[in-house]
C-alpha cells in the first residue's frame, strides 16, 4: 500500500475521481500490440483487488501496468535483447549457409555427457 495512505483514503480518492473513467483512460493510453501476448491469472481476495485497483487508479495506470511496473520495474532489457538477437542472427545465418544438423537432441546430450550424465534414479 502507498506509504502513509490508508485503504479508506485510496478508495475515497478512486470514488471521487471515478474509477471507470480512470480505467478507460489508462487502457486507452496503452498502445495496442501487433504481436501475440501471453496471459497471467492470479487469485486475489476482493480486498487485495480493491487495493490494487485503487493504487493503480491513483497513479493513472491500469492494474496491468501498475502490477508490471511494481514487479518488473525499470529493468533494462534492451542490451539483453540485443545480445539474444545477435546470437540468433548468427545462428540463422550459419544454418542458411552451412545447413542444419541431422543429429537428435539425444545425440547431442550423449556427445556432451558421454558418461550418461547424473544418475536420475538417485
Amino acid at each position: 500500500m502507498a506509504e502513509g495512505v490508508s485503504l479508506s483514503t485510496l478508495v475515497s480518492e478512486v470514488l471521487r475521481r471515478g474509477l471507470a473513467d480512470l480505467d478507460r483512460e489508462a487502457y486507452a493510453q496503452r498502445s495496442q500490440p501487433t504481436f501475440a501476448m501471453g496471459r497471467i491469472s492470479i487469485d486475489v481476495t476482493d480486498v487485495e483487488h480493491a487495493k490494487l485497483k485503487a493504487l493503480a487508479a491513483l497513479k493513472g495506470q491500469s492494474i496491468r501496468d501498475f502490477v508490471l511496473s511494481r514487479t518488473i520495474g525499470d529493468v533494462e532489457l534492451a542490451p539483453h535483447l540485443a545480445e539474444l538477437e545477435a546470437l540468433l542472427d548468427e545462428r540463422i545465418s550459419r544454418a542458411r549457409t552451412e545447413g542444419t544438423s541431422d543429429r537428435t537432441v539425444k545425440d547431442i546430450f550423449e556427445q556432451a555427457r558421454p558418461d550418461g550424465g547424473p544418475d536420475r534414479d538417485a
